[in-house]
């Protein structure tokens, strides 16, 4: 990431996009992977939605696969809706971004994003 992401980080509100998905990260360091090695963790709860950040096991990687990966999940709908895969945490955060306000867009009375604990 680079610094201007970071600098001031005191001021950054509890609810910011970015700070929300590096606490999601620092998560996925304490959970148990999957079976097939992947780990899941809610970046936060915004009404219905839930926006998850996925992390893929980097053995075995073949050209072009990706690391990480964000969705956008409906629990009303209980589906997925929206998904995005992302080289970086600086791809994941503008995804991220986008996503709570994708959430806003389809429910205008979804609650504010809150963080949230580990799916898995």
């Amino acid at each position: 990431m680079d610094n201007e992401s970071l600098s001031g980080s005191q001021d950054v509100p509890a609810d910011h996009p970015l700070r929300l998905l590096i606490q999601a990260y620092t998560r996925l360091a304490l959970i148990t992977a999957q079976a097939d090695g992947t780990k899941m963790v809610s970046i936060a709860r915004c009404g219905a939605f839930d926006l998850r950040l996925i992390e893929f096991p980097l053995e075995g990687e073949t050209e072009g696969t990706v690391p990480l990966w964000v969705e956008l999940f409906d629990h009303a709908a209980g589906l997925v809706i929206d998904s995005a895969s992302c080289r970086d945490l600086d791809e994941a955060g503008a995804v991220t971004h986008a996503f709570m306000a994708e959430a806003r867009e389809r429910r205008p009375n979804t609650s504010p994003c809150t963080p949230l604990g580990t799916n898995h």
